[in-house]
């Protein structure tokens, strides 16, 4: 069974909300430019801290 749309719609809104503002934080209008700069961001932090501290974040995470 599938969930419907609308079950994600806060979570892809909040992750639409933080592409819109590092591309406002970096002067451009690349949203790709800003997915993929917020990817490596949360990758790195992933792979630089301990393992409870990362379920915790990704608990927090849209």
């Amino acid at each position: 069974m599938h969930a419907p749309i609308h079950t994600f719609a806060p979570a892809l809104r909040q992750a639409q909300d933080w592409i819109t503002d590092i591309a406002v934080a970096n002067s451009t209008g690349d949203r790709d430019f800003a997915y993929r700069l917020l990817r490596a961001w949360l990758h790195t932090v992933r792979d630089r801290i301990p393992v409870d501290s990362t379920a915790h974040l990704g608990a927090q995470l849209p």
